[in-house]
């Protein structure tokens, strides 16, 4: 394996375990609204806020080792991120739960794989990249 491909696959481990952390904070937060009883895409929304900070702050300094400057143009990208990143989410998560009647939170924990790598390719390719 070439050195960029090992730079690609340590990034995605870092990236995972990042994720992974992120994940249980938001999901946490998604699941306890759920279970005080708002809307299932509500807290959704309420679940992004938080994980999108969260991982904007620790993907910038540890996966990608971005050493820019914030500025407002990452920012915008990482919104741009998250926003469709998050659509992807609705989409899968409103199929799995209206049509194949999934229960609320094992839909998203099966819709969380294709966020994942949907996120990562965001990131690593529009947000961070430093070319």
């Amino acid at each position: 394996m070439d050195r960029k491909k090992k730079s690609i696959v340590t990034q995605f481990t870092q990236f995972s375990a990042i994720g992974a952390v992120n994940t249980f904070i938001a999901f946490l937060v998604y699941t306890w609204l759920v279970y005080v009883g708002f809307h299932y895409l509500f807290a959704l929304a309420l679940d992004y806020i938080v994980g999108g900070v969260l991982t904007f702050v620790l993907n910038k300094k540890i996966t990608f080792s971005n050493k820019q400057k914030i500025t407002s143009s990452m920012i915008n990208k990482m919104i741009a991120a998250i926003a469709l990143v998050f659509v992807i989410n609705v989409f899968v998560l409103s199929i799995l739960v209206e049509y194949l009647m999934v229960g609320e939170i094992l839909a998203q924990a099966i819709a969380l794989v294709i966020v994942a790598l949907s996120s990562f390719f965001f990131q690593k390719n529009h947000v961070f990249d430093e070319r």
